[in-house]
């Protein structure tokens, strides 16, 4: 079948031959001899009411280029009906009317942009109690999602994390977070920004830091990109600066400060996280709930191990448990018929 694009240049290379074996006749015969030009000419009217017969055939040929042209154009999909999303692994928006938004972009999305309170803009508070209902954002596994609160402040949630704060944002900035989150906090000297998490709590007027705290962490970190924070747990209490990180220990209470990166964003929000003499059991708990697979330890004696290395989640899992493996001689990978990883001790040792 000749195409649209074959079709043209047939009809291009027909016309070209005719027309110039027509254009050579002229010339030749008006050298020899001008009057024939005018003959030739004469002769040519004849023609005329053929071509006007063609008019059909070349608005046929003009639509068959058209048709030719969008069917070679991408191809634009549609979202499909609420009913047929699969909402297993969507980031879930809970609102203070007890209804839910779900947010699913079909693919396995580093992050995605939402603003949350654009949700939230027709509900109607009918009780003054209300506003102390609180808006609940939901991340799963694999997911993270970015989102900018009504004072500006910027939010960046990381995977298999959770984040709260109250409809009555104007009131007081309170966030009650679980998981990992990186806020840049609008400053405002009146009302404080605070972030509420499990055994701390972390106050700012105005900058920007990080906040690790997964459930079964045996140490929380708050890092502070610029500006400074107030870490408060529950026996002690600092001033965090730039380019600090605080480690506090679930357990004890306890804070520590070590240095951390200053004057950028956290690696994680670009989808590259940097692991430094961490134990395998930590990386195997990260990696799970950043690509939402499973890895299993089958070996007990490897967990303790420790690494130093880059994971970029751009890259498939495999890639990463690669280098992992490949930087010991006797730890090895697979994967089963469940589709689930295993770290083991490679045969022989």
């Amino acid at each position: 079948m000749i195409n649209g694009d074959s079709l043209l240049t047939y009809i291009l290379a027909v016309l070209n031959r005719v027309l110039g074996k027509a254009q050579d006749t002229i010339t030749e015969e008006t050298v020899k001899d001008p009057d024939k030009m005018c003959r030739y000419l004469r002769r040519m009217r004849k023609y005329i009411p053929v071509f006007k017969k063609l008019v059909p055939l070349f608005r046929l040929l003009l639509l068959v280029l058209l048709l030719s042209s969008l069917y070679n154009r991408p191809l634009v999909l549609t979202a499909p009906p609420r009913d047929s999303i699969n909402t297993s692994n969507s980031i879930r928006v809970e609102l203070p009317d007890e209804s839910t938004v779900t947010i699913n972009d079909s693919v396995s999305a580093v992050d995605i942009t939402v603003d949350i309170d654009s949700l939230v803009n027709s509900i109607t508070v009918k009780r003054k109690n209300d506003k102390q209902k609180r808006i609940k954002i939901i991340i799963p596994k694999g997911k993270s999602m970015r989102m900018r609160l009504r004072d500006g402040s910027k939010v960046h949630l990381n995977s298999a994390s959770t984040l709260e704060y109250p409809l009555d944002w104007e009131a007081h900035r309170d966030l009650y977070l679980s998981g990992e989150g990186y806020f840049e906090v609008t400053r405002n000297e009146q009302k404080a920004f605070v972030v509420h998490s499990k055994n701390m709590d972390v106050t700012a007027l105005g900058t920007s830091f990080n906040i690790k705290n997964y459930s079964g962490m045996e140490n929380s970190e708050v890092s502070v990109v610029e500006g400074r924070v107030l870490v408060q747990s529950e026996y002690k209490s600092i001033f965090l600066p730039a380019g600090k990180k605080a480690i506090i220990n679930q357990l004890s209470g306890r804070i520590a400060v070590n240095a951390a990166k200053q004057g950028s964003k956290p690696d994680w929000t670009r989808g590259i996280y940097i692991f430094q003499q961490s134990s395998v059991k930590t990386i195997c708990q990260d990696i799970s709930r950043l690509y939402n697979i499973n890895v299993i330890i089958d070996d007990p004696e490897i967990e303790s191990r420790r690494f130093v290395g880059m994971c970029n989640l751009h890259k498939p899992v495999m890639a990463f448990l690669a280098d992992l493996t490949g930087a010991s001689d006797d730890i090895d990978y697979y994967e089963d018929s469940m589709g689930q990883w295993h770290i083991c001790k490679r045969s022989g040792y």
